[in-house]
């Protein structure tokens, strides 16, 4: 029965991170039987590992020595480079075996991520198996997404080659890098710093996470396949990880107490509250946001997911005791950008608007002010008071209230003959079929 709730564990953790790579792949789904096909591969090349270590490593003598740069050595050649090379088979395959299915950047993140999450899945039954159940906790919060962001990283090469013309010498860069990442981060593990180790383990986590996030925003942003109308729902995205990470946490808490000890579950549960807990907030509010700008190719810089604020907005989330603030747009525009190009009918925000009444109106266009989406409203009403039937509008982002009865509250602004914005009043946005409800 043991055996059945790790396979199970391990299986769930894993297919939480898949449909999760499904949610934002905002433009063009991929079949189910492709993506299972990639995740059954990627199961099966953990066990390569083995005679690959007594075939090839073992007569050249690479093997895990006492000293931190033999220790290092090891992590990084027998460790990263090999799992990440190994993980990048399965997904090689599928861009060949399924090349009439890849029509755009992000299904090179989405094949990668997918076989990481494979072969996490095959690993994660044999660490449970070898050092308790209770091991599946930490590394459902860390290791799991962790094979994922190394995987991507490893095929951003690929990615750079083929979409920015790059030479293939970024390939191999940035295998390296992967594999650099993967092997830092286990020989950070191995080491006996104590709190030290976990903190920089956490730390480079912390930079991968913000790495996968800006890499998978690139190749969003230069779909062939873009739509205006369609963003990633950053609310949607984060239930669904919710509804998975949290039975999956408590019941292999409640197995490790039943199987293996009380001691280990409560350990790993303390080690949950204590620091994990805010991790798993990070994650999943920084891998929700994506502010999808069309044809925006953003270099990649190694960065952290948070900052430290000074001024701390609406719609900012606060970590670690409210001393760091998690990057990315907190304002949800699925409701706006839904509105793309529908009939719609805008209403005033106020009693004393200058709006007499409400007036039929439509979207036509999406732009951008640096990173901000703006939308261009034409008044399709006739009985429209003003000259001036276009308008500019902007997503009100500040403040508590950003919707008025699940439509969305915007500013309504005019270009001055300086070319400057200028606000008139604040409305509210509401597709035509939806006016006899509100």
């Amino acid at each position: 029965m043991r055996y059945f709730f790790i396979v199970t564990l391990s299986l769930a953790t894993s297919l939480a991170w898949v449909i999760y790579l499904y949610n934002i792949d905002a433009f063009e789904k991929e079949k189910i039987k492709n993506i299972v096909f990639v995740f059954l591969i990627g199961t099966i090349f953990p066990f390569i590992i083995y005679p690959i270590h007594d075939f090839v490593f073992k007569p050249l003598q690479i093997y895990q020595g006492e000293g931190y740069l033999s220790s290092f050595l090891y992590n990084f050649l027998a460790v990263g480079l090999l799992e990440e090379c190994i993980k990048l088979v399965p997904t090689l395959f599928a861009l060949y075996a399924l090349k009439n299915s890849i029509s755009e950047p992000f299904d090179f993140i989405k094949y990668s991520g997918i076989s990481a999450l494979g072969f996490a899945f095959g690993e994660n039954i044999e660490y449970a198996l070898n050092y308790g159940t209770q091991v599946l906790v930490s590394r459902s919060i860390l290791s799991v997404p962790a094979h994922m962001f190394f995987a991507c990283l490893t095929c951003y090469g690929f990615i750079l080659a083929k979409y920015r013309k790059k030479g293939v010498g970024y390939i191999f860069i940035f295998i390296i890098l992967g594999a650099l990442a993967h092997g830092l981060f286990d020989f950070i593990l191995e080491t006996n710093w104590f709190a030290l180790s976990m903190i920089l383990c956490v730390l480079l986590f912390c930079f991968c996470l913000e790495a996968f996030v800006e890499m998978t925003n690139n190749t969003l942003n230069v779909s062939p396949h873009y739509n205006p109308k369609i963003v990633i729902d950053q609310v949607v995205v984060r239930k669904q990880l919710l509804l998975f990470y949290f039975p999956i946490i408590i019941t292999t808490i409640i197995v490790a107490t039943l199987y293996d000890d009380a001691e280990s579950a409560l350990g790993a549960y303390i080690y949950l509250m204590v620091w994990q807990s805010s991790l798993i907030v990070l994650m999943f509010y920084r891998m929700s946001r994506f502010s999808i700008i069309e044809n925006y190719w953003k270099p990649i810089h190694p960065s952290l997911p948070f900052t430290l604020k000074k001024k701390i907005g609406s719609n900012d989330v606060n970590i670690f005791f409210g001393l760091l603030t998690i990057k990315g747009e907190g304002y949800n525009s699925a409701r706006l950008a839904s509105l793309y190009d529908e009939d719609i009918i805008v209403k005033g925000l106020h009693k004393s608007s200058l709006l007499s009444k409400t007036y039929k109106a439509r979207i036509i266009k999406k732009s951008y002010l640096s990173t901000e989406a703006i939308y261009i409203l034409n008044m399709t009403d006739e009985t429209f008071p003003i000259k001036n039937k276009s308008f500019i509008v902007r997503a009100k982002t500040n403040g508590i209230s950003h919707t008025m009865n699940n439509n969305p509250i915007v500013s309504l602004n005019s270009l001055s003959p300086e070319q400057k914005l200028v606000f008139h009043e604040w409305v509210i946005l509401i597709k035509s079929e939806n006016k006899e409800n509100d």
